[in-house]
C-alpha cells in the first residue's frame, strides 16, 4: 500500500500514534487562533476586521474544533484498544475534509476577488500543502483502523473456533 504509514522509520501502531498526536497539536493550535480575534478586541482595525469576517471565523472555529475532538477520541481509542472510537473518525474526519475543501475554496475566491497579490498565492499555496497533509494523514488513519478491524475479527474467529472445539 502506498499510504500505509505517516513515518516510515515506525511501526505502523507508533507511526498512527505519532501523527495522530502531531495533527492533535495542530488543531489545539489551530481552534487557538481561531479564538483569537474574538479575544483581540483593542483596536477599531481589528474590530472591523472581525466584525466582517465573524462567518468565517465562525465557520473556522467549529471546523477546526470537530476534527480536535475528532482526533482526541481517535487517540484514545488507539491507545486503548477500542475499535468503536477509532471508527467515528472515518466519517467525520471525512466531514471535516469536505468542509475544509469547501471553505477553502470560498476563501481563495473571495481573496482572489479582493486582492490581487503575491500573498493572496503563498495563501494559497500554504492552503493546499495542509489540505494535501489532511487528506494524507486521512488516508493513513484510515488504513491503520481497517487493518486494526480485520486483526480483531480474525482474533474473534479464532476465538469462536476454540470455543466450538
Amino acid at each position: 500500500m502506498a499510504f500505509d504509514k505517516c513515518c516510515c522509520c515506525l511501526s505502523k501502531r507508533t507511526s498512527v500514534i505519532t501523527c495522530t498526536t502531531i495533527m492533535l497539536l495542530w488543531y489545539i493550535y489551530a481552534v487557538c487562533t481561531s479564538l483569537r480575534p474574538f479575544f483581540k478586541k483593542k483596536s477599531v482595525i481589528v474590530i472591523v476586521a472581525v466584525e466582517s469576517n465573524r462567518g468565517y471565523f465562525y465557520v473556522q472555529l467549529v471546523m477546526y474544533s470537530m476534527a480536535l475532538i475528532t482526533v482526541l477520541v481517535l487517540l484514545i481509542g488507539i491507545l486503548k484498544n477500542k475499535l468503536r472510537l477509532m471508527k467515528q473518525f472515518n466519517i467525520i474526519y471525512f466531514i471535516y475534509i469536505i468542509l475544509s475543501i469547501v471553505n477553502d475554496i470560498y476563501h481563495i475566491y473571495k481573496e482572489f476577488k479582493m486582492f490581487d497579490n503575491v500573498f493572496t498565492i503563498v495563501e494559497i499555496i500554504l492552503i493546499l500543502i495542509s489540505l494535501i497533509i489532511c487528506i494524507i494523514y486521512y488516508i493513513v488513519t484510515r488504513n491503520y483502523i481497517k487493518s486494526f478491524e480485520e486483526e480483531e475479527k480474525e482474533i474473534e474467529d479464532i476465538k469462536n473456533m476454540e470455543s466450538a472445539n
